[in-house]
């Protein structure tokens, strides 16, 4: 982004700075966690409902996809722009 707010676009692809990838990165993080949290909760109040105890399910969570960067593009750095 050249200025804050204003995206910076190359042959209409969206290039993604180091400023707006850690802005992501935090939201999708507070995001993960509050999904993580209410499917807990909904397990446990299941488990609780039908008698069989606090172990009535695990959350799991993990990174199952690698983007691939898209480097140079006739001439511009797409810095952190990929594609998987």
């Amino acid at each position: 982004m050249d200025e804050l707010g204003k995206l910076y676009r190359h042959n209409l692809l969206r290039v993604t700075d180091e400023q707006t990838l850690r802005i992501v990165k935090e939201e999708v993080g507070c995001t993960r966690f509050e999904v993580e949290r209410h499917l807990a909760r909904s397990f446990r109040a299941l488990a609780v409902a039908i008698n069989i105890g606090l172990s009535g399910g695990t959350v799991i969570s993990g990174n199952f996809h690698a983007a691939q960067p898209f480097g140079l593009i006739n001439g511009v750095d797409c810095e952190y722009t990929g594609a998987r």
